[in-house]
Order: C-alpha cells, then structure tokens, then sequence
C-alpha cells in the first residue's frame, strides 16, 4: 500500500472496506492484490460518490462485480446514459434547447445514420455503446464533462438554470439579453465577462467564443425526421 497523508489513508480504508463488502453480497472473490488495485483506481474520485456507487452495485448488480460496473454508477458530474440517450432523441426531433457535452454530441454523431434509416433501436445501441465508451476514456483520463447549449428554441431559459444548477458557468449568461434573465442572476449577468470566465474552460460556446469551435462536435443539422 502506498503511503498517503493521513485523511487519504483513512479515505483508502474506508472505501476498501466498502468494496468488500459490495464484493460478498454481489457474490464475488477477489484477491487482496486486486481490491488493492480497485481501490487505487477509485481514489481519484470523491469518496462520497464512490461508496453511493457502491451501494447502487449492491442493490443493482446481479452478476460478478467489476471496475467497470462501479465507475458506470459514478455520479461525478458526467450525465447518466439513459438521460444522455433522451437528450439525443430530443436534440433530434426538434431545436429545443438542451445542456450536452462533446462526449453526448459524438455519441449522437456516430448513432445518426441509424436514426436517419428510421432504426430507433439501432440509434439506442450505438449511441449508448459509443457516449459509455468516450465518457469511460475521460474518466479514466481524469476529465471533467465541458458542458455547452445545444439548439435555441427556450435557449434563455435553459442557460439561466444551467447556471443556476452549477452545470454551465456564469459567462453564458452573456449570451443572453439582459432582460430574459432571470432577476435573481442579472446581477451576475452584468459583470465583465472576462471576470466570469476566467477560471473556466477555455472552450465556453461556439456563440461566445470561437476558441473551442474547431474541437466542438456539431449540433445536429439539420433536424432528422420521426422514424
């Protein structure tokens, strides 16, 4: 075991007592090598959200417990697939404004064709099979999701409870006229942009600055038809 500061050490045993206990109800054998190098790969995350994910294992998995199963039941910021899958469906069928990230617009990019043939189900695989897979390669690269605005239909409203909610920083407010913000943010709205967006990412939106326009996926165009 390695040797951690103090609060890590305790962080690194709590979960390891989590995980095996998750390990027996779930039915599974595990050497002390592999929990070891199980709990390695979970310290990087809250602890908090790593034993919650752990007790949905217990309560959901009914088969052999993995890695894999207990990084998929993060909650880490990144959004759920299923949601992630409703939120393509909707970017699709019409120009509602809708809070994604490059992970989701990807995933709907690889899935299109499917949609376009009129195979709903086909859609579902390959997008589902695509947004686990980039979003299990970021979280494994220890990145965060860069969440964005797709679509303009309801746009204003949707960025002000982004950033009411925390997923979009206040610099998006910006886009925005003034008097369509709500009043409990306008005070926020009014400040110098640079000041709201100076410790965020650098890619903000296509809109407010076109730094992040060459690496962003792009919005579906135009809208596909009802299979």
């Amino acid at each position: 075991m390695r040797n951690l500061p103090r609060g890590q050490d305790h962080k690194r045993e709590r979960i390891l007592r989590a995980l095996a206990v998750t390990c027996e109800v779930c039915g599974t054998d595990l050497s002390e090598a592999a929990a070891q190098v199980i709990v390695d790969d979970l310290m990087q995350y809250d602890e908090s959200a790593v034993l919650k994910a752990l007790t949905r294992c217990r309560r959901e998995c009914k088969g052999r417990l993995s890695l894999a199963a207990i990084i998929e039941r993060l909650d880490d910021g990144w959004i759920d697939p299923d949601r992630a899958l409703g939120i393509a469906l909707a970017c699709s069928e019409s120009d509602a404004a809708q809070i994604v990230c490059d992970e989701l617009m990807a995933a709907w990019g690889d899935a299109a064709p499917a949609l376009q043939a009129g195979d709903r189900q086909g859609f579902r695989q390959v997008f589902l099979s695509s947004y686990k897979r980039r979003v299990n390669e970021a979280r494994a690269e220890g990145r965060a999701p860069k969440f964005w605005v797709s679509g303009s239909v309801n746009r204003a409203q949707v960025i002000a409870d982004g950033v009411q909610s925390g997923l979009l920083p206040a610099a998006f407010l910006h886009q925005v006229p003034l008097l369509e913000i709500p009043e409990y943010l306008r005070e926020v709205a009014s400040l110098p942009m640079i000041e709201q967006a100076s410790n965020e990412p650098a890619t903000i939106t296509a809109e407010s600055d076109d730094r992040g326009v060459r690496d962003r996926p792009r919005e579906p165009q135009p809208v596909l038809p009802r299979p």
